[in-house]
């Protein structure tokens, strides 16, 4: 029982978690049909840039976005994101809010 204990404490005192880069993930899409085959993702970020982004394939052929945010500065941005298919037609456009960075804890508490 001591030795868990000793081997537990090591693996929580040297294992150090390691931040991961923050992805723009959408949820995985079927191809099947020839209308649903994606070309590409465009993202038009904070109403100024706009980013093309290829999908991801998994080995069942569907596709999804995963898009590196690591590129982007911490603070609050918004994402219009519009899938396009093979004739060159564009989903219907998708506004996404978020924040980027890591949470800081919150100031001004007292005990009382």
């Amino acid at each position: 029982m001591k030795r868990l204990i000793l081997i537990l404490l090591v693996l929580v005192i040297y294992i150090e978690p390691s931040p991961a880069d923050p992805f723009l993930v959408s949820d995985w899409m079927d191809q099947d049909l020839p209308y649903q085959k994606l070309l590409h993702f465009e993202l038009t970020i904070n109403d100024a840039d706009i980013y093309q982004s290829i999908p991801e394939f998994n080995t069942e052929g569907k596709a999804r976005l995963h898009f590196d945010l690591k590129l982007f500065p911490d603070g609050e941005h918004h994402f219009d994101i519009v899938s396009v298919n093979l004739y060159n037609k564009k989903s219907v456009v998708v506004p996404f809010d978020l924040v980027i960075g890591i949470p800081q804890p919150p100031t001004g508490l007292q005990v009382e």
